[in-house]
């Protein structure tokens, strides 16, 4: 038995070494990713001021980001007075507006800046991952509102709805506001918890280990679960980042909630007397897949919010048939492709000349 204990022991003493020698020296060396801590400050989750670091996806992204003191990715602070500049837009979303993907300064945001000259439009960014339609209400109430924005851009992606309604398990989401919806109605909003950081699952999630095989490769119960067991037939068909299977028997649901929260909204825009524009991402794999509009069921969410739009008197920009005719013209991508969906650098510089060019033709204070 001693002889036993004794190499139990080593054994345990020789995986903690290695484990210590994997997390402090090798995996750093090797680049794990890193991910910026969450707060949860006036009413709205967003992430610890003054973090900067470098985000990796597997061996296509490595771009670096800077949290501001507002606790937004930006490449600058953001003032509550107007600067030099003589407009100001404001843009909401989740991780496309985050844009942990390209640089700092390279999303649609500050690439819109960029289109208009020096000191002619600024543009705030307030995007965090994970967020639905209906946190996007939240942040323009609560945050962005405060800036006294002359224009409203909510930036769309398909699991945006659903998730409003029927929010997925994680860290933080409980945090966001969601509706209540019962039956195709609305009958009330949730405005969602404070969140407060998890000490003992924060410092495991911020560990080299984790950032470097969950964040940066992708790593996951579920990918480690689908190489060993059978694939499932659970029916589901996935377009864009959404399983479009869905769609049929939750419509009267996306209708109501989607309404709903365009309407509210708009009247937050109303109440300042500023525009609002819906900008809706395209689905680039059915367009990379040469697939016609008529056949990719998650574009019954872009004719959606455009019908809607038109309904409430609201601008809505559609993604997809510019994104479309910019790939027949040039085979570019506008995304990582299996390694990363979201938007690469051309993809937010069609974002930001779709609104550029919107915005001029609206005759917006932004217009010019």
């Amino acid at each position: 038995m001693r002889g036993l204990f004794a190499n139990l022991a080593l054994v345990f003493g020789s995986l903690v070494v290695f484990g210590a020698l994997a997390e402090f020296v090798l995996l750093p060396l090797l680049g794990p990713s890193d991910i910026p801590k969450n707060a949860y400050i006036e009413g709205v989750l967003r992430y610890v001021p003054g973090q900067e670091g470098v985000y990796r996806k597997r061996g296509a992204v490595e771009a670096h980001y800077r949290i501001n003191a507002q606790g937004w990715n930006a490449a600058r602070d953001f003032e509550r007075p107007r600067g030099a500049a003589t407009c100001r837009i404001v843009a909401i979303g989740d991780s496309y507006v985050e844009a942990f993907q390209v640089d700092v300064g390279g999303s649609f945001a500050e690439l819109l800046e960029t289109l208009y000259g020096k000191n002619r439009a600024e543009v705030l960014r307030f995007g965090v991952s994970g967020a639905p339609l209906s946190q996007y209400l939240a942040m323009i109430e609560r945050e962005a509102a405060a800036y006294g924005p002359d224009v409203i851009v909510v930036n769309l992606v398909h699991n945006d709805f659903i998730e409003s309604y029927r929010p997925l398990a994680g860290r933080f989401t409980r945090s966001f506001l969601t509706l209540d919806v019962r039956e195709g109605r609305v009958v009330g909003e949730n405005p969602g918890e404070v969140y407060v950081a998890p000490a003992m699952s924060d410092w495991l999630r911020l560990s080299a280990t984790f950032r470097y095989f969950y964040y940066r490769w992708g790593i996951t119960p579920d990918t480690v679960r689908a190489l060993i067991a059978k694939p499932r037939t659970d029916g589901a068909r996935h377009e864009a980042n959404i399983d479009v299977a869905e769609l049929d028997r939750e419509w009267p649901n996306i209708v109501a909630s989607t309404e709903h929260l365009m309407r509210r909204i708009k009247a937050a825009g109303q109440a300042r007397g500023v525009p609002v524009i819906f900008l809706i991402d395209g689905v680039r794999q059915a367009i990379y897949a040469g697939r016609e509009a008529a056949s990719i069921d998650a574009l019954r969410l872009n004719r959606l919010v455009v019908e809607l739009a038109a309904k409430l008197g609201v601008v809505a920009l559609d993604l997809h048939p510019i994104f479309e005719a910019r790939w027949r013209a040039d085979r570019q991508p506008f995304d990582f492709g299996a390694d990363d969906g979201h938007w690469n650098e051309r993809g937010h510089a069609v974002a930001a000349e779709t609104l550029r060019g919107a915005l001029r033709l609206l005759g917006e204070p932004c217009g010019g």
